[in-house]
């Protein structure tokens, strides 16, 4: 089911990765745990080969960056629905509806900020919804590096620029009151180390179906990031696959 924000009263849905990274995640952990089991049962006839030692150190930073993933992930929820609660809904006067005017180059796509994947909120024309920005208006009375001077704005721009000013006010506390902005941190420090540990992983040879099991379960964990990820993990698996072990024959 598609996430959907309040924007005047109605449901508008949310261009997310963030489900779908959810459920991939858990499924690939689901995948990588029975393909590992298994490449791991075959290991009983090579003993006789010890397996890098670097990779296995490796494997520890891995699981440990993974499961702190993981419990990062399973907090989202509960926090992201606190915060909808308090959120305020986008001021109609921000919506931008002509395109090419004063107040087109005024503003930005209007981003989910539960949404750790920065899922876009799109208008009932199903494309991106754009609104006002308080910095954007600043950025028309800014000279270089000097402080903004909004003393010169227009009646109109200042307008614009007190709604715009009140509305990222008030997200920003309903991140700070529902405790989400702690989460969204933590998500992404998370995620950063699963990232570097699962490359560093990648990048060094196995030796043993028990290194290359341990690499599918790495390379499981990195196609459920996304997309463009997955792509990369077929290209790490197939490498740990096919040269990893062909090397050692």
């Amino acid at each position: 089911m598609k996430t959907k924000i309040q924007v005047n009263g109605k449901a508008l849905p949310i261009d997310s990765g963030l489900e779908m990274t959810r459920r991939r995640f858990f499924g690939g952990l689901a995948v990588a745990t029975a393909l590992s089991g298994a490449a791991t049962a075959q290991a009983a006839g090579s003993r006789s080969i010890m397996e890098n030692s670097e990779l296995l150190a490796m494997g520890q930073r891995f699981d440990a960056a993974h499961e702190t993933f993981r419990a990062t992930v399973e907090q989202l929820p509960d926090k992201q629905a606190a915060y909808r609660v308090l959120a305020p809904s986008i001021p109609p006067e921000l919506i931008v509806t002509r395109l090419y005017t004063d107040k087109w180059q005024l503003s930005e796509s209007v981003v989910d900020e539960a949404d750790p994947c920065c899922g876009r909120i799109k208008g009932n024309d199903g494309l991106p919804l754009l609104v006002v920005a308080s910095y954007r208006i600043e950025s028309r009375y800014r000279s270089g590096g000097e402080p903004v001077d909004m003393s010169e704005a227009s009646g109109y721009h200042l307008w614009l620029y007190d709604i715009a000013k009140k509305f990222e006010a008030e997200k920003a506390a309903a991140l700070l009151i529902s405790g989400l902005d702690k989460v969204l941190s933590a998500y992404g420090c998370a995620e950063t180390s699963l990232r570097e540990a699962i490359h560093d992983l990648c990048a060094i040879r196995a030796r043993t179906p028990a290194g290359v099991a341990l690499k599918i379960r790495a390379t499981a964990a990195y196609a459920a990031l996304g997309t463009e990820e997955r792509t990369t993990a077929s290209q790490w698996l197939a490498r740990a696959v096919w040269e990893d072990m062909s090397e050692e024959a």
